[in-house]
């Protein structure tokens, strides 16, 4: 196969996808545009590089898993039906900083690592729930 043949039908697969994320009624505009990126950044970026002799990956498709990772924001609504907890109460954590949030202008998002993080770090089990370990019997 030559070269032009193999990016043609690159190109036809990055087609394919993107008709499907497109498809895809779960997901929101903002997820879209991630999944695209990250297809072709991760998929058709190295493939279309040994295609065409650059053997090295470059920086930006080797750091472009972590960064969509840190880059997962959430809207106060997201964080309402994630954590079950109304929205007024988290606007309420907000304004006393009790959760941690980003602003940007006066829009607030929330990290989604960081979520998970504060949530570890807040989350207490009752004593009567905790896991006992099991007593050895007494020996006579």
């Amino acid at each position: 196969m030559s070269v032009t043949s193999d990016l043609k039908r690159l190109v036809r697969q990055a087609e394919t996808q993107f008709l499907l994320i497109n498809r895809n009624r779960s997901l929101s505009a903002g997820d879209k545009k991630q999944l695209k990126s990250f297809y072709l950044d991760r998929i058709v970026g190295p493939r279309a590089g040994q295609l065409l002799g650059d053997s090295q990956p470059n920086d930006r498709q080797t750091e472009v898993l972590p960064r969509i990772a840190r880059r997962r924001l959430l809207t106060a609504v997201d964080l309402e039906a994630w954590l079950k907890v109304d929205r007024k109460t988290i606007w309420g954590y907000v304004q006393q900083n009790l959760i941690p949030f980003i602003r940007i202008e006066s829009n607030i998002r929330f990290r989604e690592a960081e979520i998970r993080a504060w949530i570890k770090r807040n989350h207490h089990v009752p004593v009567s729930m905790r896991k006992r370990p099991r007593s050895r019997p007494r020996e006579t």
